[in-house]
């Protein structure tokens, strides 16, 4: 389990702390419940947090979601096989935005890790399958590849598919 972010906010004088988790193969609703449990009652003997929260606090645990973008290297090996939505600086400084497919994390200890993405457009149904197979990016003769090193990617977020 790692953390990928953690937000705190203040509503109605009312302080709440997100916490999201996260494992490499995806969080459970019981997970984020035991870790809730287990964070509350840390947060409760712990002097120098009761000093910063009080009482008036609500503590929020929960997976990233799709919604999210993804933080950490470690989420894109979670993610091959699906849709992304890449905001990212290219060679020349330029903001650029792309969607594709993402075929492949490489390197992703090192500061020279990249992704890569099938940016053709998009498939059909019976496609799709295939590239969840990840057996059809040699017979697919329009696939167009990106090679993205993951320092350039200012956002990506997992885009929903149905």
């Amino acid at each position: 389990m790692y953390l990928v972010d953690f937000v705190m906010r203040n509503v109605n004088g009312r302080d709440i702390v997100e916490l999201y988790v996260d494992t490499d193969n995806g969080i459970t609703i019981d997970e984020c419940a035991w870790l809730t449990r287990q964070m509350l009652d840390a947060l409760e003997h712990d002097s120098e947090a009761q000093e910063i929260f009080g009482d008036n606090f609500r503590l929020e645990i929960s997976s990233p979601g799709l919604s999210r973008p993804l933080l950490l290297p470690r989420q894109y090996k979670k993610n091959v096989g699906r849709l992304l939505r890449i905001r990212y600086i290219d060679a020349n400084s330029a903001v650029q935005v792309i969607e594709g497919r993402l075929l492949a994390v490489k390197n992703l200890d090192s500061p020279d890790a990249t992704i890569e993405l099938d940016t053709s457009p998009k498939k059909s149904a019976t496609s799709k399958k295939r590239y969840t197979d990840m057996q059809a990016t040699a017979q697919d003769s329009a696939q167009t590849t990106l090679v993205l090193p993951l320092h350039c990617i200012k956002e990506a977020v997992v885009q929903v598919e149905f």
